[in-house]
Formats: structure tokens, C-alpha cells, sequence
């Protein structure tokens, strides 16, 4: 089956996996910073949505500065306004 490739600077919304993640907005991942170098190349606009269990929120995710922070982070028990990539 093929499919059509997009570029992370067409897209309107963008939903970001992770491991773990804070109420600010940090993501860790798998440690390859893979989507930190994608969504280099997303919108300014464009929203940077995780979605998580609530058992993955912690008090503070450790953040190196080419890390980028959510938008906003939604668990089944809440909806936390991330620092974005304003905080960058």
C-alpha cells in the first residue's frame, strides 16, 4: 500500500508519543531524539499535543536545551498548558 509522505510543516496538529512527561509540557522519549529533530521543522502554529496516562506525569522532566516542549499534555484525568516552544 503506498502512502504519502508529509512534511512535519504541512500539518495543522501534530500528536507526540513519549515515555514520560511533566505538567509543563517535557517529553522524554526512547532517548534518540528523533521527534525533537522532526518537530525542529513543524509550524511555529502548530500545535504540539501529547497524549498520556496519567500514571506517566512526573514532578519534572529533565530537559536539554534542543528538547521540545509540549503545547499540551491530555491524560485521562486532565488537560496540563504546557510551556510550548515559547520556552525554548
Amino acid at each position: 500500500v503506498a502512502a504519502k509522505r508529509l512534511r512535519p510543516q504541512d500539518l495543522d496538529l501534530i500528536m507526540v508519543p513519549g515515555v514520560a512527561f511533566d505538567r509543563r509540557g517535557g517529553r522524554t522519549g526512547h532517548g534518540k531524539g528523533y521527534y525533537d529533530k522532526l518537530l525542529q521543522h513543524a509550524r511555529t502554529d502548530t500545535p504540539l499535543v501529547a497524549l498520556a496516562f496519567e500514571c506517566q506525569i512526573f514532578p519534572e522532566i529533565p530537559m536539554a536545551d534542543h528538547d521540545i516542549y509540549m503545547d499540551k499534555v491530555v491524560t485521562e484525568e486532565a488537560i496540563y498548558a504546557g510551556r510550548g516552544r515559547s520556552a525554548a
